[in-house]
């Protein structure tokens, strides 16, 4: 709960102290990472990127996301898209596919990104239930029960709980999300504001003008926050304040009123400066290179003589001898920012993705990936500090610059969702069809029993890399290993917690507190209290964690177990009242500009409704 070690290091941890004290027979401390479910969960998720890579869920998104302008329509639309493609690959990677999508058909009709991104997050989470494969915790409770479930054995309840929930959802939660900012009625689509560096060149337009008179000319929403000044900080400066050549200005701005800035006052951004240095030193190279090429070319030794000058000269594929005017580059910043070559990103951050919780300079960012670190936006306030000295964190909101070649496995690699719709991978129909084809096949292999889910979704994962729809590489980095770490160590523990009779302890206290309570109470008590627990730390270990203890308490109740499995499963997908409960709940906080309350706001009564429509149809199905 406390957030500040890893949950799997924290597990490992644990299991390794279990195993030293003998709790856990130290033969048997990693038994765990032998289980069938961390083979199930590592296939799901490289199927998952196969169906990302091939395209499918994007055909899909854009042709039933653009229902209606109304909120309701789009969050509900939405909902259902994102749901149906949660219920068969894994909701963080059906959220990531959509959320570009939803946020610009969000700007297209006139609304917030805030009104549809919350709910999308949840929506992914919902339609988590209605599978086995949907959602690890599900993967773990069918291995805890004898003989386990089958695919389509969570959809009753699953589905019920999903359509109601994506009802609330459209009709009534995206009304209670706050609306920040709301005199900007001009901007219907707002990401947070970027706090940028800029440097002031002693021939730049802002040299010798006041700050009243560049907010004034750059636009009314950009603010200068600080000056940085022969090494001392001026935070807050007054609007008269006048500006200098060699200042560094702290600048919050949104990422189009920066561009403008930047080409508008022929300031420079700090963190593309080595790289404009780069670029004008290789033109200025080229230059000379070339004007040597010439001037050889002209001599007595040449045999082509003028006509040799002349096609030099002229040759579309040679670079201008003369070197770039200087008064063009003042004038077309972007220019040196973006180019076929080169490309200006904004990407939101992933929990555990290898940015989070590193700054640009400890990162090495620029020596190790050719990655420029042009701006950070954070909801709840300003940053006050150097740009490349920024902690970054999970849901931040980067504005980066990196080569265009080899993109896509660059934010991969650092744990980056990019916040356009895609244009980095080629989907083709034939792609499309294999991809389904495959998923297809392990579907139907699973629920009629030909083969083990564990085994047809290897068998999946290793087609998905034998026709192409994934390289061996992207296979690797799609896997989730820290869940993979805690579930190894949190099966044993979760043993342990049986086999040495807490969950026994635990369940004779629940069964004397329900004593005579109706079965539809207890199995609610069961859902609220995984509920609970989901909202503070990871779902799959909620579920290892209340599995034998909800056993105990059926075996104490004398009522099928099925029943609190599937309480316990439920509860576990339920993590609606705060941002850290889901990894689907971190990744829209920063586009969103969501604050931490803002979650119960909406996911209270969603969790009220989840209780009062899952309880009945959990023991009506499994009682």
């Amino acid at each position: 709960m406390w957030g500040r070690y890893r949950y799997d290091m924290v597990a490992i941890s644990a299991l390794i102290f279990l195993a030293v004290v003998e709790i856990v027979p130290r033969e048997d401390a990693f038994t765990g990472f032998g289980h069938p479910a961390i083979v199930t969960v590592a296939a799901i998720l490289v199927i998952s990127r196969g169906l990302d890579n091939s395209g499918v869920v994007d055909v899909i998104a854009r042709r039933l996301a653009l229902f209606g302008a109304r909120p309701s329509l789009l969050v509900g639309s939405q909902g259902v898209v994102v749901a149906a493609a949660s219920s068969l690959m894994n909701n963080v990677g059906a959220l990531a596919l959509l959320m570009p999508v939803a946020m610009r058909v969000s700007r297209r009709n006139g609304h917030r990104a805030a009104v549809v991104l919350m709910p999308l997050a949840f929506s992914s989470l919902l339609g988590g239930m209605i599978t086995l494969i949907g959602t690890p915790p599900n993967i773990i409770v069918a291995s805890s029960r004898e003989g386990g479930f089958g695919m389509f054995d969570f959809a009753p309840v699953g589905l019920a709980v999903a359509v109601v929930g994506i009802a609330y959802l459209s009709l009534v939660g995206w009304r209670l999300i706050p609306l920040r900012d709301e005199g900007s009625d001009d901007v219907a689509f707002q990401l947070e504001r970027y706090l940028t560096e800029v440097e002031v060149s002693g021939d730049s337009k802002a040299a010798g003008l006041r700050i009243r008179e560049i907010e004034a000319t750059a636009g009314a929403s950009l603010r200068i926050v600080a000056i940085l000044r022969r090494g001392r900080r001026m935070p807050a400066p007054s609007a008269g304040e006048l500006v200098e050549g060699g200042d560094i200005l702290i600048v919050e701005a949104e990422a189009e009123e920066l561009s403008e800035f930047v080409a508008d006052a022929g300031v420079a951004i700090v963190s593309a400066r080595e790289a404009k240095e780069e670029a004008r030193e290789a033109a200025e190279a080229e230059a000379e290179a070339e004007a040597e090429a010439v001037a050889v070319g002209t001599g007595p030794d040449n045999e082509g003589g003028e006509e040799g000058e002349a096609a030099t000269l002229n040759s579309p594929a040679s670079p201008s001898v003369q070197p770039p005017a200087s008064d063009a580059e003042d004038h077309d910043e972007q220019r040196l920012l973006r180019s076929d070559e080169i490309a200006l990103v904004e990407a939101v951050v992933r929990p555990g993705g290898m940015i989070a919780g590193h700054s640009a300079a400890g990162l090495r960012l620029r020596e190790r990936f050719r990655v420029n670190l042009l701006a950070v936006a954070r909801q709840g306030g300003t940053v006050h500090l150097r740009l490349d000295q920024v902690r970054v964190r999970p849901g931040d909101v980067l504005l980066i610059q990196a080569p265009s070649e080899g993109l896509p496995t660059t934010l991969s690699t650092l744990g980056l969702l990019p916040l356009a719709e895609r244009g980095l991978s080629f989907s083709t129909e034939p792609r499309i069809l294999i991809a389904i084809a495959i998923a297809g096949l392990a579907l139907v292999s699973t629920v009629v029993d030909l083969l083990p889910i564990e085994v047809a979704a290897t068998l999946a994962a290793l087609a998905m890399g034998a026709t192409g729809l994934v390289s061996l590489r992207e296979s690797y980095e799609a896997i989730d290993w820290p869940v993979l770490l805690l579930l190894g160590a949190m099966l044993p523990l979760g043993g342990a917690i049986e086999t040495t009779g807490t969950a026994a302890l635990v369940a004779d206290l629940l069964v004397t507190v329900s004593d005579g309570l109706p079965l539809l109470v207890v199995t609610a008590l069961v859902i609220v209290l995984a509920m609970m627990l989901s909202d503070v730390v990871n779902n799959v270990a909620t579920v290892v964690l209340l599995i034998p203890i909800s056993l105990s308490l059926a075996d104490g109740l004398g009522v099928p177990s099925d029943v609190f499995l599937m309480a316990v499963a439920v509860g576990a997908s339920s993590a609606f009242l705060t941002p850290i409960g889901h990894q689907s709940n971190v990744l829209v906080m920063g586009p969103g500009g969501y604050r931490f309350s803002d979650y119960w706001r909406v996911g209270l009564l969603l969790e009220v409704l989840i209780v009062i429509v899952a309880t009945p149809m959990i023991v009506l199905v499994w009682g």
